[in-house]
């Protein structure tokens, strides 16, 4: 295991964006799964392959919104998942039988009243099923502090206990809480309409983002959290916006990148689509030899 004195931000971290957003689980059969499914593990296969950071995107559920919160991912599509039953549920057993890990949990509303969802999700966070897994201090924690607990990542405001961070919108860069998180997400590549030639020019500026966010949070030595989002879209002439099309030109290159590095410090790694070899990949990667899973 890594010493406890060891700063979370420290590590790099396999993490999900819009974790909850899979096939299995929708409730948009209409929608072109491409505008919305980013996702084919659930959240314990995730969490058994190595990710350690969870994108939840929620709106409010049941009669003035008393219910379990419900996963959707923007306005239009919605799951079958919810925050206590399915997301919280599948993190404390994961933490119940693996004591010495961390989950990052970054909370966000997608769709419906904050207040309504602000006080459900409080209501789930101080039950006691659940309020004892929560770091409760507001510096980012080392890895002593947080053994068998949750990093809250308050995108809200207003939650209990969770670090309060905002992103600015399609931001390349960006401090996301004073000077100790710092996050890129963008994620809206525009039309690559190929006049020039390379069909693969926005993406290729989006990966060099990615990349020197990888490179400067390894040459960091202060303890500041990078959120490094690898998703997003684009779209091409007279097509619909693609994630996958995203994803499937990212994901090989984030390999490649991990491939064979030791001893990283990359921050959260934020990828659609992932798999189980590309998080053990990034995972491993903190270690000085190749390790099993563990921490």
């Amino acid at each position: 295991y890594f010493p406890d004195s060891k700063y979370v931000s420290r590590l790099s971290i396999p993490g999900t964006h819009d974790t909850g957003s899979t096939f299995s689980t929708s409730n948009t059969p209409f929608l072109a799964t491409d505008w919305y499914i980013t996702q084919e593990l659930g959240f314990r296969e995730q969490l058994d392959a190595g990710v350690r950071f969870f994108d939840i995107r929620l709106r409010p559920n049941g009669i003035n919104g008393a219910g379990d919160p419900t996963i959707v991912h923007g306005e239009h599509a919605s799951f079958s998942t919810n925050f206590s039953a399915n997301v919280m549920a599948d993190i404390k057993s994961f933490l119940t039988t693996n004591p010495n890990e961390v989950v990052l949990l970054s909370v966000k509303k997608d769709d419906g009243d904050y207040t309504q969802l602000k006080n459900a999700i409080n209501a789930i966070i101080n039950s006691p099923t659940y309020s004892s897994l929560f770091y409760t201090g507001a510096a980012l924690p080392t890895l002593g502090q947080v053994r068998g607990k949750i990093i809250l990542l308050d995108r809200m405001g207003g939650l209990t206990n969770g670090l309060s961070i905002s992103i600015p919108d399609n931001t390349h860069r960006a401090y996301a809480r004073n000077h100790d998180i710092i996050v890129q997400d963008y994620y809206n590549l525009g039309t690559d309409s190929c006049l020039t030639g390379n069909c693969d020019a926005n993406k290729d500026y989006k990966w060099s983002i990615v990349k020197g966010f990888f490179n400067e949070s390894n040459a960091a030595s202060s303890n500041i959290l990078y959120l490094n989002f690898c998703s997003g879209y684009m779209t091409r002439i007279l097509q619909t916006p693609s994630i996958s099309d995203l994803s499937n030109y990212m994901n090989p290159r984030v390999k490649d990148y991990f491939k064979d590095k030791l001893n990283t410090k990359c921050g959260v790694v934020i990828l659609d689509h992932i798999t189980q070899d590309l998080a053990q990949l990034i995972y491993m990667s903190n270690f000085d030899v190749f390790t099993p899973n563990t921490w």
